[in-house]
């Protein structure tokens, strides 16, 4: 199964990573380069997949659980939860 965030990095278009990175304020970016904008993200500690998949639309969360091998049906926040526990594991997170 792919990474959640590397996952979710490749569906994003230039100007949802520009977007993301603006969010972030994250600096010294080559903003014209997709690429450079990935790699940038998946980088940042700040850039957790929680964040990434605030914004996305059901259709992109329904391809996201396609790619992740998912089941693809429910309301957009089950896809989020179905997304986010599959990334997870199944362990229970340590404070």
């Amino acid at each position: 199964m792919p990474d959640l965030k590397r996952a979710i990095l490749s569906v994003l278009a230039r100007d949802d990573l520009k977007a993301c990175v603006d969010d972030l304020e994250l600096e010294g970016v080559d903003r014209r380069s997709a690429e450079a904008l990935r790699a940038a993200l998946s980088r940042s500690r700040k850039a957790t997949p929680e964040f990434l998949l605030g914004d996305l639309y059901k259709e992109t969360l329904q391809d996201l659980c396609d790619l992740m091998g998912l089941p693809r049906s429910g309301s957009r926040e089950d896809l989020v939860e179905r997304l986010l526990e599959s990334n997870t594991g199944g362990r229970s997170e340590v404070p």
